[in-house]
């Protein structure tokens, strides 16, 4: 379930995080924009960063 994790390294420890390439929120984008949704971002530096997911729900008739 590595898929999950978060990129990480060996470096002596078992595993160490480190910061990523983007992938993860660029196979998201791709995802949201053939459902016809769409991802959004919020940043405030040095508390976090909020994502929004929006993805339209088809009712069954």
């Amino acid at each position: 379930q590595k898929i999950f994790e978060c990129y990480f390294q060996m470096n002596g420890e078992q595993t160490h995080c480190v910061r990523g390439h983007g992938l993860g929120l660029a196979g998201v984008m791709v995802l949201l924009e053939d459902m016809g949704g769409k991802l959004s971002l919020e940043s405030d530096t040095g508390r976090g960063a909020k994502f929004l997911v929006e993805v339209p729900l088809n009712r069954a008739t």
